[in-house]
């Protein structure tokens, strides 16, 4: 009877530790990404998601990822963000609907969203890609902070190719 309490209050513990967030940092860096999600979060071993639902927060390197519900699939190194996203690095900030996030390439998809650092702003439906490869959806683009007084540009779709090139469509 000792032996099986003993296994039961190892199991307990590693279970405790799993959901405190301790393991999060270990089986993310296992498969190659270092992210950490907050606690407390939800672990399935057959597909290798975590769920976040209270206070939900990622960190990736510099990066800050905060919703509603963060699903983390650390196989993938994807991140599915929903309600009330905000991602934001330095002096970047993002606000969405959702966001989509794969981390080792980079590559996001957002829905509904606002991004700006003070200098300027842009809002629109959608927006996807990576930092060389961005393509904007329905979006207004404010020099500053949006406001009536101040000049503002309307595009259909907008994609900035190789970080030096800006394509447009009315």
């Amino acid at each position: 009877m000792a032996r099986i309490s003993i296994k039961t209050i190892g199991r307990a513990l590693a279970a405790s530790l799993l959901l405190c967030g301790i393991a999060s940092r270990a089986f993310s860096q296992e498969e190659g990404v270092e992210a950490s999600l907050s606690t407390p979060f939800d672990f399935d071993s057959r597909t290798g998601e975590l769920k976040a639902t209270v206070n939900a927060q990622l960190t990736y390197g510099d990066w800050l990822l905060a919703a509603d519900e963060i699903r983390f699939n650390q196989k993938l190194g994807r991140a599915i963000a929903t309600g009330n996203v905000v991602f934001t690095r330095g002096d970047i900030r993002l606000v969405a609907d959702s966001l989509d996030y794969l981390l080792k390439e980079k590559r996001a998809s957002v829905v509904n969203f606002r991004v700006g650092n003070g200098k300027y702003y842009v809002s629109g439906d959608s927006l996807e890609g990576n930092p060389d490869d961005f393509r904007f959806t329905d979006i207004n683009f404010h020099p500053g902070e949006p406001g009536t007084y101040l000049f503002k540009a309307r595009a259909d779709e907008i994609a900035i190719v190789d970080q030096n090139e800006i394509k447009g469509k009315r």
